[in-house]
């Protein structure tokens, strides 16, 4: 049953669940369904009771009856209206990652994208712009499972980052780097006001998902179009600072917070990752964790050279 659509009356409810919480979207605007199919497809399980219920309503202005709106509704509660379905998405999108963040308070919040392999997980650390989704959609495309796209959630031991899977959010020059997925990707459905489109993963491969991970490499990538690439280790204090202003919720967890993320540290490869385009970028990571008896990182050299102009957005674009 998980994944299965179930209507109340003209309304259709859909239910979701990431570790023991459940949310449901419900719609009676047919125009809204296949939008919010791309949210959260992964999480879909079979109906039942929820701690969340959003519901989006069309409604007609009361003062131009051929005028529509959509109301958000919160437990019955209107808490967003707007003419613009795109807006009203947003919210409800951000609404719910609020919500699924403080439900997994308890665990450490990164501001990072992962990727996992034979139970190794590689987390790919940094703000807006440092090409974390486009580096983990490339190690997808190369037999690796997700993570995240942009959020990880560490337990307390750090033995193991935890998936928070969602839809890619890419634009379409993001998209362009990656000419196997126009089959798959249609150009069609939500695309929110900064140009990036949800893009569903599962086209993919079904099981791209990856079950929790044990941390193995830590990697802070960096784009440079010009100039040197290659791999720079870290040690534990500049890899501790550039944790600290990419963890989410470290407040929450006080002096403990540190200790965790020098835990992780302490269990991971820790680098550096400077890249001239996506190209560079994804040889230099399968350097880093590829299986040998040699050094597992790369000192800063002047590799690859050939890089198309779209790759050459790459930072820009993410």
């Amino acid at each position: 049953m998980t994944g299965r659509e179930v209507s109340v009356g003209e309304m259709d409810r859909t239910c979701y669940k990431l570790s023991d919480y459940r949310f449901s979207i419900s719609t009676d605007a047919v125009s809204f369904r296949e939008f919010l199919a791309q949210l959260y497809p992964t999480l879909r399980c079979a109906p039942g009771p929820c701690s969340s219920e959003w519901v989006i309503r069309q409604e007609t202005s009361p003062d131009d009856n051929f005028l529509f709106s959509y109301t958000l509704y919160d437990h019955e509660q209107a808490v967003y209206s707007s003419p613009d379905r795109s807006g009203l998405l947003e919210y409800l999108e951000w609404t719910i990652l609020r919500q699924l963040l403080c439900h997994h308070d308890h665990l450490l919040q990164l501001h990072a994208a992962g990727a996992a392999r034979d139970g190794q997980g590689l987390l790919l650390c940094g703000p807006p712009g440092s090409g974390k989704s486009t580096l983990a959609l490339a190690l997808l495309l190369d037999g690796w499972q997700c993570l995240s796209d942009e959020i990880t959630l560490l337990e307390p031991g750090c033995r193991r980052v935890w998936p928070f899977p969602r839809s890619f959010h890419l634009t379409e020059q993001t998209m362009s780097l990656f000419p196997c997925l126009t089959q798959i990707a249609d150009g069609g459905g939500f695309v929110d006001k900064s140009g990036k489109r949800r893009f569903d993963p599962s086209g993919i491969r079904l099981d791209w998902v990856s079950s929790p991970a044990s941390p193995a490499w830590l990697v802070f990538p960096e784009y440079r179009p010009e100039g040197p690439e290659g791999l720079i280790p870290l040690g534990e204090t500049e890899s501790l600072s550039l944790l600290i202003d990419q963890t989410i919720n470290l407040a929450s967890h006080g002096s403990g917070g540190l200790d965790m993320l020098l835990r992780l540290i302490g269990r991971c490869s820790c680098c550096r990752l400077l890249m001239r385009d996506l190209r560079s970028g994804r040889d230099l990571l399968n350097t880093l964790t590829q299986k040998s008896a040699g050094k597992t990182a790369v000192l800063c050299h002047k590799g690859l050279s050939r890089s198309s102009a779209g790759e050459k957005q790459l930072c820009a674009d993410v």
